[in-house]
């Protein structure tokens, strides 16, 4: 049983989700600590600019034990003697104590620490002061609080807001593939009606050039080549059972008629005729075949030399023996191709016998090489073929009605024949009309290298 997959939508959704989820995360990892050190930047800067104020008034002898503070001003100020009691603090600092302990402490420096006052986790900034000849220390503490709870604050937001966010974004992604995937099922469900008795249904093309719209006209150019593949196909199907049915009846009659009047019978010549009519199916039946290899590319040229002219000349010999007019060779010039000797040879048969049934009084055979192909003429001086026939004639069982009847040997699978070979050999065929008349068939094939 065949697994079911996930929808792609849903595949496209999840990792969109985990992407947007991953990013929310790192951007919110990130935000919160470029406010962290943003807060972080403005209380320094307020404890700093406080502590110079301070500092100020230590050295101007302004400084009172009871430090005034702006309202809502959460910046603590102690002044600490040399002996370490302390002289002067704001009222926020419960603890008389000194924040920090510093000895030693430079004239004009600043120094910062992490401390613990009153409970609370805090920075002190501490600098040098001189009063009267004494040397006092002033400290600054800025409480962290704000920047934990600004971080809370955050983090809240983030847990509301995060979960909402990232179900909205998902739902938009989901809605949009299944917006986008539309048409593919549109698609597959025109694809799915199409029965292979009916190939000429094809499936609507969208006006957008995009990927839908391209996967539609391919799919349609592809539907093309099947229904004329399947039109191809049931045509040679029916040609070749009517080709078949003419002798296999023929034979039938002619058995019949016999064996009504055995005794009046000539078996002789009717065992002959049945015999011809069998090499005639026989034929027939081995070209259909190597043509249906043809087509499913089981038939593969052999990497071997052939001398062209040696098969041209011997075959020249073979068909004289029964043409009605006289064959010419003598045009016949070395030419060596790659090849299937037994495939060309068929080639040179097919036309030389194409070409003796056709002409009046000769049938000329040249070969020779023309740039990189090695080129065989074989021309006769028939009636010739109509312009708008010189391609027609290369389909299967084609017969024209005045050059060829059934009764004289030929199948019309001839000339498909030699093109499928010839192409097959990387090469051409193409039938020309003669200068005076008749017909020339042209094979180009490249030279072996």
């Amino acid at each position: 049983m065949r697994a079911r997959r996930v929808p792609i939508a849903l595949r496209i959704t999840v990792v969109a989700a985990v992407a947007i989820g991953l990013a929310l995360g790192v951007t919110a990892t990130l935000f919160r600590n470029a406010l962290h050190r943003a807060e972080a930047r403005e209380v320094e800067v307020s404890a700093r600019a406080r502590l110079a104020e301070t500092v100020e008034m230590v050295e101007a002898n302004t400084l009172t034990s009871h430090i005034a503070s702006p309202r809502d001003s959460p910046l603590m100020v102690q002044v600490v003697s040399n002996s370490g009691v302390v002289i002067g603090s704001t009222q926020n600092v419960g603890d008389m104590h000194a924040m920090i302990k510093l000895d030693n402490l430079p004239l004009g420096s600043v120094q910062r620490q992490t401390a613990t006052v009153d409970g609370a986790s805090v920075h002190v900034y501490a600098a040098s002061a001189m009063q009267a000849g004494a040397m006092e220390t002033v400290l600054v503490a800025a409480p962290m609080r704000n920047l934990r709870a600004a971080d809370a604050i955050l983090s809240r937001q983030l847990k509301l807001f995060g979960p909402l966010l990232l179900f909205a974004s998902a739902l938009t992604v989901w809605l949009v593939v299944r917006r986008a995937l539309r048409p593919v099922e549109r698609l597959r469900t025109e694809v799915a009606a199409i029965s292979i008795n009916d190939l000429s249904a094809r499936v609507s093309e969208p006006t957008v050039d995009d990927e839908i719209g391209r996967l539609a006209r391919t799919m349609n150019a592809m539907l093309d080549r099947l229904q004329a593949s399947h039109i191809q196909q049931s045509r040679f199907v029916s040609d070749a059972s009517h080709e078949l049915r003419s002798p296999l009846a023929s034979v039938r009659t002619r058995l019949e008629v016999a064996l009504r009047q055995p005794a009046n019978a000539n078996w002789p010549v009717l065992a002959s005729s049945v015999l011809s009519e069998n090499m005639r199916m026989e034929r027939m039946v081995r070209d259909l075949l190597f043509l249906a290899r043809a087509e499913s590319g089981t038939v593969m040229t052999a990497s071997t030399t052939v001398d062209l002219d040696d098969i041209v000349l011997q075959e020249v010999e073979s068909v004289r023996t029964f043409s009605r007019v006289p064959l010419d060779g003598s045009g016949v010039s070395a030419a060596r191709v790659t090849g299937h000797p037994d495939y060309l040879r068929r080639v040179v048969a097919n036309l030389l016998d194409n070409a003796q049934r056709h002409a009046v009084t000769a049938v000329v055979a040249r070969v020779g090489v023309e740039g990189t192909n090695a080129v065989i003429r074989i021309s006769d001086d028939g009636p010739g073929i109509p312009p708008a026939d010189l391609e027609r004639v290369f389909e299967r069982f084609t017969r024209l009605d005045d050059a060829r009847t059934r009764t004289d040997g030929g199948s019309g699978l001839g000339l498909s024949l030699v093109r499928e070979i010839v192409t097959d050999h990387g090469g051409t065929v193409a039938l020309e009309a003669g200068p005076t008349g008749g017909t020339i068939a042209v094979v180009r094939i490249p030279l072996h290298e």
